[in-house]
């Protein structure tokens, strides 16, 4: 749910979005409501976020020159593109 933000607060920080047309083959969950869209669309802050692992992974050979990560909520996949031995597709646990 969206909590403390309003429906009002929620669409004016949309409508300032350029997110472009929803997508005609959108295969994922669906909202089940207007609510639920709108939860869904709030900013992540992702500035805000912090990693108490930090310490632990940096100046890794999966952590140096790392380009993208994703997850398939067992792992965390990272792709590195060192041009060297490092250069590679990561899989590691999410304790890293």
């Amino acid at each position: 749910m969206i909590g403390a933000t309003s429906l009002r607060g929620a669409m004016q920080f949309l409508l300032q979005q350029d997110t472009g047309a929803w997508p005609s083959d959108f295969n994922g969950t669906k909202p089940m409501s207007l609510r639920e869209l709108l939860a869904a669309c709030q900013d992540p802050r992702l500035a805000e976020w912090r990693n108490p692992s930090r310490d632990g992974v940096e100046n890794r050979a999966f952590s140096e020159e790392a380009q993208g990560i994703g997850s398939d909520d067992n792992h965390w996949f990272i792709s590195a593109n060192a041009n060297d031995n490092r250069e590679a597709l990561y899989k590691l646990t999410w304790e890293f």
